[in-house]
């Protein structure tokens, strides 16, 4: 249970932090 709840939390870590990345990528390209 323990697990499940932090992978839950790291995906929408991740899916937060995936378009922040994705701008920032774009805006140093």
């Amino acid at each position: 249970m323990i697990s499940v709840q932090l992978h839950q939390l790291i995906m929408n870590n991740l899916k937060k932090h995936s378009y922040l990345i994705l701008c920032y990528r774009i805006y140093i390209l």
